[in-house]
């Protein structure tokens, strides 16, 4: 009995000094340290038989929220439904855009029966090398019954089994594709990444890896010539950077075999970036379609937009022959080559001077064949292979006289909406462009072009296009940008620029009555401006309105490091309680506005959205 009494007491002892044991260990690291052995079940693998168990639950709860964030709440059942239907997957890394997320919806999708009565339009974003389940994904497009509209708007090309599916399966389908070119896109980055890993080992590249590398480059040289012949691309977006890196005249090769290969195309926008990164070589850059390749003839396209293309470039796009004409460089030649007139050289012929050893062996890679000079320029070749007559959207960057001169005319029946940007675009020549009578614009949009008189761009957008115009879009506020052209959160304008006021809004408003966008900038003084707000409200059929701020109201002050009232960037001041400030704004003008209401609202303050009450659940305005 002794013996008994003693075990008790041992086992009491026992169980009090663990739970000592236990309580420093939560005093130390604030959790009760458990553990339960190597064999103990993971929370993944624990198994749920039932239909209606657990698991069943906790895939209905995943669904909901990617259905919550995605498809606003959509229930699964409701994509077996009849009418349109939208299939939207966006590759990113954080959820519920994570790749595993979209395989989750796909595979429960592909279980569903879906109405023969339902037409799907399918979006497909991404960045870098895509990671989604190609096979799924495919099976999933073979079961919906008819595709209206795909966009593939990945960092990698489109599968060549897709493009041939569509026109099998959905020949009415409209493709809009974006294709990158740019240097830092994630492949390119990747196979830079290697050769370097290389050199630093080797200290050069080995003929093994040289050819593994050109292999790899040949295989993406053909997945980006998918596109070719497909007959349901209807927009192509094509975005062109070499990061100062050597050209690459394959790129906008490529382009071109598209717009003469694809019959259907109807919109172009394409964005080259030039002089970016660490420059090499110090020339203009290949960026512009090479016609001397053929006599082909491009699609009529409907809406064009350009950013950067070398409308002035010689027809065969700036080869090294051409550019040698146009900026006589004697760099490639030994004396007393480079010193003689370029009569001479263009009569002698390239061949002949490498011949003869006046070339230097460093540039024997170079086109060397005699030089054919040619006055046309590349949009005079441009104007001569595509129909313009069924262009109604026009938008460039930086536009120059000669081109708009060259456009102009007769050549644009049919334009609608025309978007003019960039601080460099000749603003004389652009007034000119819209006075032509040859077409009547519904749509004027400038960005950032610093006109000496808006009074003059106001009497010509009323003079001419008073009876069709519908949208007008007069801004200058241009995203401040650093060494690297990458974009920061606040705005500038250039000194001098001139805003709007109310002489302006009051002709437009009893000159083009059927105003129904407008996007502008305000001028911020140390009180509200009423009496033009009070104009802004008036206009009876406005239904689109976007305010641009650059600063409080309270004014904005000059950045200089010697204390200079003018320069070329501004510093403005916080806006204190800018949200419920704007949104105050929109409270009063949507108060007061006459005849038609706003349909949509905007007000920005630098370059960011502020006053949307929806994006603050939490707060209530009243």
């Amino acid at each position: 009995m002794v013996f008994h009494h003693d075990i008790v007491y041992f086992i009491q002892a026992l169980l009090i000094f663990c739970c000592f044991v236990d309580a420093a260990s939560y005093d130390m690291t604030g959790q009760w340290d458990i553990t339960y052995g190597d064999t103990a079940p993971q929370l993944s693998h624990i198994k749920d038989s039932r239909d209606d168990g657990i698991s069943f639950e906790a895939n209905q709860a995943r669904m909901s929220i990617y259905s919550k964030h995605i498809y606003q709440g959509k229930k699964l059942g409701d994509f077996s439904l009849p009418g349109t239907q939208h299939l939207k997957l966006e590759y990113w890394d954080e959820p519920p855009h994570r790749t595993s997320d979209h395989e989750f919806f796909l595979q429960h999708l592909e279980t569903l029966e879906f109405s023969s009565q339902s037409t799907w339009t399918v979006e497909i974003r991404g960045s870098g090398i895509w990671p989604g389940n190609r096979t799924l994904l495919a099976t999933v497009l073979h079961r919906l019954p008819l595709i209206t509209s795909l966009s593939w708007i990945l960092g990698e090309p489109i599968p060549l089994e897709t493009v041939q599916f569509l026109e099998k399966n959905h020949p009415l389908c409209r493709l809009y594709y974006e294709l990158d070119f740019g240097y830092w896109r994630p492949e390119v980055l990747a196979t830079s990444r290697r050769r370097a890993t290389q050199r630093r080992r080797t200290k050069q590249l080995s003929s093994e890896d040289d050819k593994s590398l050109a292999a790899e480059e040949q295989i993406r040289v053909i997945e980006r010539e998918s596109i070719l012949n497909s007959t349901n691309l209807h927009s192509l977006k094509v975005s062109v950077s070499n990061g100062g890196r050597e050209r690459e005249p394959d790129k906008m090769d490529l382009i071109l075999r598209i717009l003469t290969t694809c019959p259907n195309i109807k919109e172009l926008d394409i964005s080259v970036s030039r002089r970016r990164g660490c420059v090499v070589y110090d020339t203009d850059d290949l960026y512009a379609f090479d016609f001397t390749t053929s006599n082909a003839t491009l699609a009529p396209l409907e809406s064009l937009t350009v950013d950067g293309y070398l409308f002035h470039a010689n027809p065969n796009g700036l080869k090294w022959k051409e550019w040698e004409a146009d900026h006589p460089e004697r760099d490639i030649l030994y004396a007393p080559w480079k010193y003689l007139p370029e009569s001479i050289i263009n009569h002698v012929g390239y061949p002949k001077i490498k011949e003869w050893g006046g070339l230097q062996s460093s540039h024997v890679k170079l086109d060397t064949s005699s030089l054919k000079l040619d006055t046309r320029t590349n949009l005079d070749i441009w104007l001569q292979r595509m129909d313009w007559s069924h262009l109604h959207t026009l938008k460039i960057k930086d536009a120059t006289t000669k081109d708009l001169e060259k456009v102009g005319g007769n050549t644009l029946p049919s334009l609608r909406n025309v978007q003019f940007s960039g601080y460099y675009a000749h603003h004389h020549a652009i007034l000119d462009f819209i006075g032509n009578n040859s077409f009547t614009l519904e749509s004027i949009q400038f960005d950032g072009i610093n006109f000496c008189s808006l009074s003059q761009v106001v009497s010509t957008i009323v003079e001419h296009h008073r009876s069709s115009l519908h949208t007008l879009v007069i801004k200058h506020l241009q995203p401040r940008r650093s060494n690297y052209v990458s974009p920061r959160k606040n705005a500038y304008r250039f000194p001098g620029t001139s805003f709007l006021n109310v002489t302006h809004l009051t002709h437009l408003r009893e000159s083009i009555p059927g105003l129904t966008t407008l996007d502008l900038d305000i001028l911020v003084s140390e009180e509200w401006n009423h009496e033009l707000l009070g104009i802004l409200v008036s206009f009876s059929e406005l239904e689109y309105l976007t305010l641009r701020f650059e600063a409080q109201a309270g004014g904005w002050d000059d950045e200089g490091e010697d204390g200079r009232q003018h320069g070329e960037e501004r510093s403005y001041k916080e806006i204190d309680n800018k949200l419920y400030l704007m949104m105050g704004l929109k409270e009063y003008l949507a108060k007061r506005k006459v005849g038609k209401q706003f349909k949509r609202l905007e007000t920005w303050v630098g370059s960011e959205i502020v006053g949307d009450a929806e994006k603050y659940p939490d707060l209530h305005f009243n």
